[in-house]
C-alpha cells in the first residue's frame, strides 16, 4: 500500500484511527518515513519524531508570524513547484509552469496584497474564484462524481478532477448536480511548512504580476 500516495493515505487513516498497533504500526511508519517517493515521505512526516524539530507551522497558524518575515521569491518558487511533490503546482499555474486545475496564478499579485494572499491559502473556502466551484453530480445509474464544471450544454456536462481527467456525463443520464461551498483546495496546506517557507511562498506569489 505504501507504493503509492493513495495507499499511503489509507495507511495513515488506519494509523490515526488506532487500527495499527505495536510492531505493525512502527513498521508502517518506518516504511513511510523512508519511502523513495517524495509525496509518501511528506505524508508520513507527521509521524517522524526527528522531523518535529523542523519547527513546522502545524494546524494553529499565526499569520502575523509569517507576515513578519521577509520572503525569498526563489526559495518560494521551489516551495510552489517542488515541496511536497509540488505543493501548489499540482493544481495551479505560475510563470514557471504548473497544472491547469485551480485558478491561474500568473497574475495573482495584481489582485491580492501580501496579507490577502496568505489569507486565501489559509482559508481556501472563504473566497472561491468564479468558475472554480466544485460540483457533486449524481447520475441516474447511481454513480456519484465530483469535480470542476468544465462545460454544460443541453447534450452533456463535463467535469474535471484534480488529476485533470475529464468525465463526460450525458444530460439524459443526469439526476442531480449540486455546487459545493467547500473549495477543492484543501485546508492545512501550510501546516508542514516552516514559517520561513510560508513567507518565501508568499514572496514568490508577490512576483506573479
Amino acid at each position: 500500500m505504501l507504493s503509492s500516495p493513495g495507499g499511503a493515505l489509507a495507511v495513515i487513516c488506519d494509523l490515526e484511527a488506532g487500527r495499527l498497533n505495536g510492531g505493525s504500526r512502527q513498521a508502517a511508519i518506518d516504511r513511510g518515513v523512508n519511502s523513495h517517493q517524495d509525496l509518501v515521505r511528506d505524508l508520513f512526516r507527521r509521524f517522524d519524531p526527528n522531523d518535529q524539530q523542523a519547527n513546522h507551522l502545524g494546524p494553529n497558524i499565526n499569520p502575523a508570524k509569517i507576515l513578519a518575515l521577509s520572503g525569498d521569491p526563489e526559495s518560494g518558487r521551489k516551495v510552489f513547484h517542488e515541496t511536497a511533490g509540488g505543493l501548489c503546482a499540482r493544481c495551479h499555474r505560475s510563470t514557471a509552469g504548473g497544472a491547469d486545475f485551480g485558478p491561474d496564478l500568473t497574475h495573482i499579485a495584481a489582485k491580492y496584497n501580501r496579507g490577502d494572499l496568505l489569507d486565501n491559502i489559509l482559508f481556501p473556502s472563504k473566497t472561491i474564484a468564479q468558475g472554480y466551484a466544485t460540483y457533486v453530480v449524481k447520475t441516474k445509474s447511481g454513480d456519484v462524481l465530483t469535480g470542476l464544471l468544465v462545460k454544460q450544454t443541453d447534450q452533456e456536462i463535463v467535469l474535471k478532477d484534480a488529476t485533470l481527467k475529464e468525465t463526460h456525463v450525458p444530460a439524459a443520464d443526469l439526476e442531480k448536480m449540486t455546487p459545493q461551498t467547500i473549495s477543492a483546495m484543501p485546508d492545512g496546506l501550510l501546516n508542514d511548512l516552516t514559517a520561513q517557507q510560508a513567507a518565501d511562498l508568499i514572496g514568490f506569489l508577490q512576483t506573479q504580476k
